[in-house]
């Protein structure tokens, strides 16, 4: 069987082409805009306090959303991408961010700056959560080349995909189903996130072929596919407080326990078709389309700039309660990190720099204007 997109997704998803139209293009931003606004929700540590079952939640599809938007093209464009772009406009912000996180981290690690070279390349050849931990003590780097991943895999089986689609999704649900099981020395040592993407491939080719990125689900639909997969979640004790899945550490269920890898996997498409049809509503697209349109540089800033705030604002850590201090201090995290977005953007040199859109970006580097 063939699998063919008749009526294509709009490159309103790519994230290196201008938006196909008004609608889309504040669509997706909504839809970013929901995504970066969660993570940061995850990250708060206050907030985690306060309510620990749902940050476990959120940490079992939050960042996995953004991996799935590149299923939204067209198969047909899954090998259009230029790798050299790719691995410029993900893997440059990633090498530059762990070498300033990696300065910063020596202050309070008690290392010395000659170790530092030293972390950077490890955390930079091993590409994982752990690795990126290690030099930077923080995880959230990872999330770059288990993008590049994601659309190598994406190249790879286009061409396979669009001539045999059920041997290769067969192929990719038994790959996908081995990740959980793969010993700890493989998950530290993760090459443009192989991992990730082998876990991810899978359901991203389910969302592709049931075209989820253009069909509107009935809203009875949404909810029925809610109660199942919240079901299935609470029976198999999908949620664990004392060490809750964690798609970057690849903590993940596997083919030894399906049922929590197929609650995990409709937990995933539920929650990314869900935020889909939000993203369509105006109000929604008012509120959260300026955080979408600067998704990727509030996802590398936000961390540290939380970390800065609890640590230079103990007051709120003693004398207010966790929801309180989690609502005022995601409030300041997003205030702050916008602004820094906006002056980043403000000179487009320095944005080109930190955010290149690929190999072009560097040659005019000095233009006036920015064109991504």
């Amino acid at each position: 069987m063939t699998y063919s997109a008749t009526h294509p997704t709009p490159e309103v998803i790519d994230e290196q082409k201008p938006h196909a139209g008004r609608l889309e293009s504040a669509s997706a931003d909504a839809f970013k805009g929901i995504c970066i606004f969660l993570i940061i929700f995850g990250h708060n540590k206050s907030l985690e306090y306060a309510s620990p079952e749902f940050r476990a939640f959120l940490y079992l599809f939050h960042v996995a959303m953004f991996l799935y938007l590149p299923f939204l093209r067209p198969w047909q464009t899954w090998g259009r991408a230029k790798p050299l772009d790719l691995i410029i406009r993900y893997g440059w912000p990633c090498v530059v961010f762990t070498l300033v996180y990696s300065l910063i981290f020596v202050k309070f690690s008690g290392r010395s700056l000659t170790e530092v070279p030293m972390l950077v390349a490890e955390a930079v050849l091993a590409m994982s959560a752990r690795g990126f931990d290690h030099a930077t003590g923080l995880q959230l780097l990872w999330f770059l080349p288990a993008l590049i991943g994601i659309r190598f895999a994406m190249m790879l089986v286009a061409p396979l995909a669009g001539a045999q689609l059920w041997p290769v999704l067969a192929v990719a649900a038994f790959t996908h189903s081995l990740v959980g099981l793969l010993p700890e020395s493989l998950k530290y040592v993760t090459p443009f996130g192989w991992p990730i993407a082998a876990l991810l491939l899978f359901p991203g080719m389910v969302i592709a072929l049931l075209d989820l990125g253009r069909r509107r689900i009935p809203v009875w639909m949404l909810i029925g596919l809610g109660a199942i997969a919240l079901t299935l979640m609470l029976a198999t004790g999908l949620i664990n407080r004392g060490h809750p899945l964690n798609v970057g550490m690849i903590f993940v269920p596997s083919v030894a326990t399906p049922l929590k890898l197929i609650a995990l996997d409709l937990i995933q498409i539920w929650a990314f078709v869900t935020l889909m049809a939000v993203s369509l509503l105006l109000p929604v697209q008012r509120l959260f389309g300026g955080l979408g349109r600067m998704s990727f540089e509030l996802f590398v800033l936000h961390q540290p700039i939380y970390i800065g705030i609890r640590a230079i604002t103990p007051v709120l850590v003693t004398s207010w309660g966790p929801w309180l201090t989690g609502a005022v201090t995601l409030a300041l995290t997003i205030a702050i990190a916008v602004g820094v977005a906006v002056a980043i953007r403000s000179v487009p040199p320095v944005h080109r720099l930190l955010f290149p859109a690929g190999v072009g970006s560097f040659g005019r580097l000095w233009s006036p204007r920015l064109q991504q």
